[in-house]
């Protein structure tokens, strides 16, 4: 599961705890990133990090109301595009509807352009330390 968590009441935990339940009672196994047992207020950095691990031992992810708002589910979705998974967004009342394949290729596409304007960086970065 990915959704917004930043700037929403006690990190958005209620929404992400209800959707599960409503997955689960469904038969579908959930891996849910505020069952980590991490402390939400922790740097956004160290919640990713923990979310990326769960996401790369899953097989699909859903997508919370409010993600393509959220920076980091907007990477994990990107990520999950990537890698082939199975993409659904979920309502509040765990109702599925898939991503299409043009959704899909735009997650695709946003990536691409981090990794490049990340190797960008990193390419000019050696420039910008010896000046």
């Amino acid at each position: 599961m990915s959704g917004p968590m930043t700037g929403h009441p006690e990190y958005n935990y209620p929404l992400f705890r209800r959707v599960a339940a409503l997955l689960r009672e469904d038969g579908i196994t959930v891996a849910c990133p505020t069952e980590l047992g991490l402390a939400p207020v922790l740097p956004w950095e160290a919640m990713m990090h923990s979310a990326l691990q769960l996401l790369l031992q899953c097989e699909a992810i859903a997508l919370l109301p409010g993600w393509e708002h959220s920076r980091g589910a907007r990477l994990e979705a990107a990520i999950a595009a990537s890698l082939q998974m199975e993409m659904v967004r979920v309502s509040e009342e765990g109702v599925f509807s898939s991503m299409t394949e043009a959704e899909r290729e735009i997650l695709v596409t946003m990536l691409d352009a981090l990794r490049d304007s990340r190797e960008a960086v990193c390419e000019a970065a050696p420039t910008a330390i010896e000046s």
